[in-house]
């Protein structure tokens, strides 16, 4: 009985944690959605420096799409010791991706991207 209820236990803080990472992983990274508030007729959009800028949008996308694929899989393998470990690097990650979106929007003449989403 009491082996049951500790796996019941288990298994929904789990399932809690799977929840949480599911919410904090958004759809596209900061730097894709400032690139997609561009305007393309700006003279700045189509300068060397946005240009170089704009290389930042891949990886941004490939780190988001990367994290969200593996973070919950080695949360999972770990039983959730991974948990602090991913969500310390989620939360550095985000806070790179924010610059390089702010880097964007001044080489590219953008306006930024809250990250609150009310844009």
């Amino acid at each position: 009985m009491l082996f049951s209820l500790i796996t019941v236990r288990r298994r929904l803080g789990l399932q809690v944690a799977l929840i949480f990472i599911i919410g904090i992983t958004g759809c596209v990274s900061y730097s894709a959605r400032t690139y997609y508030n561009l305007d393309v007729n700006k003279p700045e959009y189509q300068t060397v420096q946005c240009k170089q800028a704009l290389k930042a949008v891949g990886y941004q996308e490939d780190i988001r799409l990367a994290r969200s694929a593996a973070g919950p899989v080695l949360i999972l393998i770990t039983g959730g010791l991974a948990f602090v470990p991913y969500a310390a690097s989620h939360v550095a990650l985000e806070a790179f991706d924010m610059q390089q979106a702010r880097e964007i929007e001044e080489k590219c003449g953008g306006k930024i991207v809250s990250p609150d989403l009310k844009n």
